[in-house]
């Protein structure tokens, strides 16, 4: 599963070069245009935040609070994406809107981007107890396998 994961990342990757080198600079040279601007500051933060991404959800198998930094990175990410998609229609009103070729760009780059994600941290499990009273904790648990840990509903033992 870790190769598959590895080559959607590679591809999501590339796509994003071709989509930002060639469509953003080179084909619509967006960074000189003002209603581009917030659009290209989209982009400049999710560059920076791709390779926190890769670096503590997926390179490594982190656990506590140092993979619950990758968790809010990537939910940074979405966040910005979602920005990104909402604004990106009017960057280009100058050129009738995003050409099929961006368009299709966009598609399968953010799949690729997500479908590694999924694949990669399908064996992730954090798990952390934050002590309350009388031996018990409240459990934060993030994972896609069940808990095999009986406890209370609270985590009591």
């Amino acid at each position: 599963m870790i190769i598959a994961a590895t080559v959607f990342m590679v591809l999501f990757g590339l796509m994003s070069i071709v989509d930002g080198l060639y469509y953003h600079d080179y084909k619509y040279k967006l960074y000189l245009h003002k209603e581009s601007i917030l659009e290209h500051i989209m982009h400049t933060f999710r560059a920076v935040a791709f390779p926190l991404v890769v670096y503590y959800l997926f390179q490594n198998d982190f656990g506590g609070w140092m993979m619950m930094v990758g968790v809010f990175v990537a939910f940074i990410d979405i966040i910005l994406l979602a920005i990104d998609v909402r604004i990106e229609g009017h960057s280009r009103d100058r050129y009738g809107g995003l050409s099929n070729g961006e368009y299709a760009t966009h598609l399968f780059a953010n799949t690729f981007h997500y479908v590694s994600k999924t694949m990669k941290n399908d064996r992730v499990c954090f798990v952390q107890g934050f002590p309350l009273f009388w031996g018990c904790e409240a459990r934060v648990e993030v994972s896609l396998r069940p808990s095999k840990r009986p406890t209370g509903p609270l985590g009591c033992r």
